[in-house]
């Protein structure tokens, strides 16, 4: 009987450190609804301390991005870089679709390599196909998180 409760306790042991050996779920890369739902995925802001609970199913996927070009607006006396996203009518219509109540209460998260990158709320109703990401970025670092989406793109 002691030999069986050893086993028993090693085989316990054993699958305890290959659960630990499991990778956290990737998440798809692309636009994720951030809610209150206890629910829901928390994931951190980079580099931020700050920590959102985003819906478990991706919104809009990166794969959802027809064409992506870095510019410049002028805000105040400086210029800032600026990374535009033209999307597939699929995406348009889903951001269309969202009721135009649609602020800061409820916002949606871009998720790339797993990372949040930026929250951002959408002010009014949604039209077009075109959406921006601005923040304090570098141009250095939109060129970097361009390849990088069109890396999980393919």
């Amino acid at each position: 009987m002691k030999a069986l409760v050893n086993t028993i306790l090693i085989l316990i042991i054993s699958f305890g450190n290959a659960l630990n050996d499991v990778p956290k779920n990737k998440l798809q890369s692309g636009w994720y609804l951030i809610t209150d739902n206890k629910i829901a995925t928390s994931i951190k802001l980079n580099k931020s301390d700050k920590v959102y609970k985003i819906e478990k199913e991706i919104f809009i996927s990166v794969k959802s991005i027809l064409d992506m070009e870095i510019t410049t607006e002028r805000y105040g006396n400086k210029n800032h870089p600026i990374l535009n996203f033209t999307l597939d009518n699929d995406a348009s219509s889903k951001l269309a679709s969202l009721p135009s109540g649609f602020n800061n209460d409820r916002q949606v998260g871009l998720i790339i390599n797993n990372k949040l990158i930026q929250v951002s709320s959408i002010f009014g109703k949604f039209s077009g196909n075109k959406i921006s990401l601005s923040s304090q970025y570098t141009k250095e670092e939109l060129l970097k998180l361009k390849k990088s989406i069109e890396d999980e793109k393919h």
